[in-house]
């Protein structure tokens, strides 16, 4: 069985509330992070909160030893080739403990950063995406055109450095989402 736990903000026993939320800092995420570590949880999920995942991940590496990192990503917001490149140089460091997340993101929250796709465009978008990801991440060359992504000889200078590609995990309960995790 897998366990995992959760290091994003906010946090708390009811962090929907101001009574209940607690403060989350470095220092709190470090204490989590060696917890979740020593008490035998697989790993952790860093979301799409108020901290950026990947500095967050980044930045934990030193404090763990099993931990593994799933971390969200959000196609759209990153490109694939710059994506890859950054799992697989945490997953260098990490020792083979990064898993990525992909979030189609809701139209709300991904408005904020200029993004304005519909429920099923979001979903196209991330099949592209995960079309070019999967191969980098493989030690494969990309060539890809599509709707949204146009790709030309995208490979990657760095190898997985003996470790098996990161994971992709991926959910959605709609029609789209179905067919994109299919």
């Amino acid at each position: 069985m897998e366990i995992y736990w959760y290091l994003t903000a906010p946090d708390g026993h009811q962090p929907w509330t101001a009574s209940g939320s607690r403060q989350v800092n470095y220092a709190y995420f470090q204490q989590v992070a060696r917890a979740v570590d020593h008490l035998g949880f697989t790993g952790a999920l860093l979301a799409t909160g108020a901290h950026d995942p990947w500095i967050l991940g980044a930045s934990l590496i030193p404090y763990t030893e099993r931990m593994k990192f799933l971390i969200a990503i959000q196609p759209g917001l990153i490109s694939p080739t710059l994506l890859a490149k950054m799992a697989v140089t945490f997953n260098q460091f990490s020792k083979g403990r990064v898993l990525l997340n992909v979030v189609s993101g809701d139209k709300n929250t991904l408005s904020a950063y200029g993004m304005h796709l519909d429920h099923d465009a979001r979903y196209a978008l991330s099949d592209e995406f995960l079309q070019v990801l999967r191969p980098l991440l493989n030690e494969e060359s990309v060539n890809f055109k599509g709707e949204h992504l146009d790709v030309e000889n995208a490979k990657l200078a760095l190898s997985n450095g003996g470790y098996p590609p990161p994971p992709l995990w991926f959910g959605g309960s709609s029609e789209s989402a179905q067919e994109v995790a299919a």
